[in-house]
């Protein structure tokens, strides 16, 4: 958002509208993040790498007064701890496959018909779910777990 961040806007939309349902789309499913959401009062968090039928039941579930977190969320709540980074999902394993043998984020992009901002927010993920900072320590540590 250009202007101001989302939550801003939500704390916003508190003050001015305050029967307003709002749901945060967000690339960032992170304790912290979840952490804001809920203390400035959001109806539910979504994921921008869900699938779309997911964010539309999600916007129904908000309109009918539920709130809505995604797992990896409702997870972090229940064990009180942002702790041992979670397994790769199917898709993180396919892109670090791609990357452990050679090829860029364009090349991977490609393979998988994905955008190329869509294939960095899978490594943003794959390096915190595996606590490296680079490609070449995440291609090592899959090359140790998953070959």
């Amino acid at each position: 958002m250009p202007y101001m961040d989302g939550l801003t806007c939500l704390q916003r939309i508190r003050e001015k509208h305050t029967g307003t349902k709002v749901l945060i789309l967000t690339a960032y499913d992170d304790g912290q993040t979840l952490q804001s959401v809920m203390a400035a009062r959001a109806d539910g968090l979504v994921l921008k790498t869900d699938p779309p039928e997911r964010t539309v039941n999600a916007i129904r579930q908000a309109a009918d007064g539920q709130l809505v977190f995604p797992a990896a969320a409702r997870r972090w709540l229940y064990d009180g701890r942002d702790a041992e980074p979670a397994a790769l999902s199917e898709r993180e394993i396919e892109v670090l496959s791609l990357v452990a043998e050679g090829m860029g984020n364009a090349e991977v992009a490609l393979r998988l018909h994905i955008s190329e901002n869509t294939v960095k927010f899978h490594l943003r993920n794959i390096y915190r779910r595996l606590d490296v900072s680079n490609r070449t320590e995440a291609s090592r540590k899959f090359l140790e777990r998953y070959t």
